[in-house]
């Protein structure tokens, strides 16, 4: 992956001067929730102090593989997505920190891609000699600083030797093999029960589609958002069949299509079938809250 060099910030930096005591202390208390400074406000008035605010949106190439630059981000709000090689490996949020590896290495290259992956992205921006400034005047940022790099140096090899033995598929893509699969099995089935030629057309497609859909939407990172859409396009189908199905059987008239028959015991079906709508409507509401707040959680870590 290689990205354009010297690409410019979105926003020049902003000095500590120009921005309102409010903010400088919201600033610091989230510095203080940092693993590294562990929750000393002395260091994090420091950091603060020899630092500048940058905002930054989505797409923004933080740092580039192989680049001399050595500036280290201190994450506010949002998050940045870290690649070696163009393979994903982990994702830095609020309120870790960003370029550490080069501070620590004065004069060795960059060795990864880190690009803004949220609408949003808020840091402090330090220069390495202000950051080896810091370490040198604290012990234990310096002590638990040299534990996280050679924590995340040991995750990064463990994640490159995976990725790189076991290419991982997309959800989408087991989803569509699990689908297909299920498809063959109905159509053999169908065939060993020797049924009629229509149903090899009708069982196996439908069997294709449920499965395919079922496995998408048992994805573990985006279970609720799943749920809340099928619980979605099936409450409009459910009122679609529900709507076509009173206006043409409320007469009585004999239909060949499988419909609700309104014309007898309207009432009853009639609120059964508005129980069923209301249900699936909480449940893509339900659904798509979880999902909201499930996306702020991971942005705030």
């Amino acid at each position: 992956m290689r990205h354009p060099k010297n690409q410019p910030l979105v926003a020049s930096p902003i000095e500590n001067n120009q921005l309102q005591v409010a903010t400088i202390e919201k600033h610091q208390k989230i510095i203080c929730r940092n693993e590294l400074v562990a929750g000393d406000d002395a260091l994090a008035a420091v950091i603060v102090s020899h630092s500048k605010f940058v905002r930054l949106t989505k797409g923004h190439i933080l740092i580039n593989h192989g680049d001399n630059t050595d500036d280290i981000y201190f994450v506010l709000f949002g998050s940045a997505r870290v690649l070696i090689n163009s393979r994903f490996i982990d994702t830095r949020g609020a309120p870790e920190i960003i370029g550490e590896m080069a501070a620590m290495k004065p004069g060795e290259a960059r060795s990864a891609d880190v690009v803004v992956n949220t609408d949003v992205f808020e840091a402090r921006i330090m220069s390495a000699k202000d950051f080896r400034d810091i370490l040198r005047s604290y012990p234990n940022f310096n002590t638990r600083l040299a534990e996280l790099v050679d924590n995340v140096g040991r995750k990064n090899l463990r994640l490159l030797g995976e990725k790189s033995n076991k290419p991982a598929l997309s959800w989408t893509l087991k989803s569509a093999v699990a689908g297909i699969g299920a498809g063959i099995a109905t159509f053999l089935g169908t065939w060993a029960t020797e049924l009629e030629t229509y149903f090899y057309f009708l069982v196996s497609p439908m069997a294709t589609v449920a499965v395919f859909v079922g496995v998408l939407l048992v994805n573990p990172d985006l279970r609720y958002r799943n749920l809340s859409s099928a619980a979605g396009f099936g409450l409009i189908a459910f009122v679609l069949y529900g709507l076509t199905s009173f206006v043409l059987t409320i007469d009585g008239r004999e239909m060949d299509l499988p419909l609700i028959d309104f014309s007898v015991q309207t009432e009853l079906k009639a609120g059964i079938f508005a129980i069923g709508a209301l249900a699936l409507l909480l449940l893509t509401y339900c659904a798509g809250l979880l999902d909201l707040r499930l996306t702020e959680a991971r942005e705030e870590k």
